[in-house]
């Protein structure tokens, strides 16, 4: 892969199946979709841009790897490319690389904000 400087990676996949009816096989598939499809972004995108000391790569996860708002599978895998996010971060800095994260959600509405609420509430009380 050649590197032009103002190159740049976006990364955004996100297969989506409920806990209950998710197979083994389909938690690995999604797994293989959304993190680690990042991950291998993430690693070929700087191995092309550490020789120009400089690039931005993007990695798009989802507010559901933040908070309980998605299915249960989908959750985890896009909290896990947040923490990749954070890791590649911290690791790529010095080659004048900047690794970001977006996690978008959906509009609020008065039923998600009291989920939001009851759900922020209810860990809370569970650290005391």
């Amino acid at each position: 892969m050649d590197f032009k400087p103002g190159g740049s990676l976006v990364s955004c996949a996100g297969p989506v199946f409920p806990i209950e009816e998710l197979p083994v096989h389909e938690f690995q598939n999604l797994l293989d979709v959304n993190l680690l499809g990042t991950v291998i972004g993430i690693k070929h995108t700087a191995k092309a841009m550490i020789p120009a000391k400089q690039g931005v790569i993007i990695s798009t996860a989802s507010i559901a790897g933040s908070i309980a708002v998605g299915p249960f599978a989908y959750s985890i895998s896009k909290a896990a490319i947040i923490a990749a996010t954070y890791n590649a971060s911290a690791q790529l800095t010095k080659h004048g690389i900047r690794v970001n994260c977006i996690s978008p959600g959906t509009p609020a509405h008065s039923i998600d904000i009291l989920h939001f609420w009851v759900c922020s509430s209810f860990a809370l009380l569970c650290k005391t």
